[in-house]
């Protein structure tokens, strides 16, 4: 059986450097947060891949969420410092992949200590180009939910949805 990769992310460092997941002007950080983790739903499904995304902790938000093929963790004091802390408890894992364009606090550390750094832009690039396909599709299209994936995540998504499209 083949190992899965997991992908460490720098949440906020990738968001800021996404242009394709951006809507109107008026598009709130929540909304680019929901329409990543629904692209990294969909790049997971079906391979061996799971992603971590990180984010700094907003005042009114602390914790984890998982979804299928996702963790998200809110992190405080900082999302560098839970990566670091990640990357310190790993060293020398092959299977981890460390994510984010902040070459001199994390991805040089992470590479002093034995794993693979990856710029955002190009993890972005490589599972837009790799992914672009499955990255949309929804179980009802296809018939096949996700691996892992529950009705409690499907209730999610359908809440998340609904709770945007009042938004409008």
């Amino acid at each position: 059986m083949t190992a899965q990769t997991l992908y460490v992310i720098d949440g906020y460092n990738l968001l800021h450097r996404l242009t394709d997941l951006k809507g109107s002007k008026n598009d709130e950080m929540e909304d680019r947060r929901l329409k990543l983790i629904r692209r990294l739903i969909g790049f997971s499904a079906g391979k061996q891949l799971q992603f971590h995304l990180v984010f700094d902790a907003p005042p009114d938000r602390r914790g984890r969420e998982n979804h299928p093929g996702v963790r998200v963790d809110y992190a405080s004091p900082s999302a560098d410092d839970f990566i670091r802390y990640i990357i310190a408890q790993n060293q020398g894992s092959r299977q981890i992949v460390i994510v984010t364009s902040d070459r001199k606090d994390i991805g040089e550390y992470a590479r002093s200590c034995g794993l693979t750094w990856m710029e955002a832009e190009t993890f972005w690039k490589q599972f837009s180009i790799t992914g672009k396909k499955r990255s949309h599709h929804t179980a009802k299209e296809d018939g096949n939910a996700p691996s892992g994936w529950s009705s409690a995540d499907t209730d999610w998504l359908r809440k998340a949805f609904e709770d945007h499209d009042r938004s409008l």
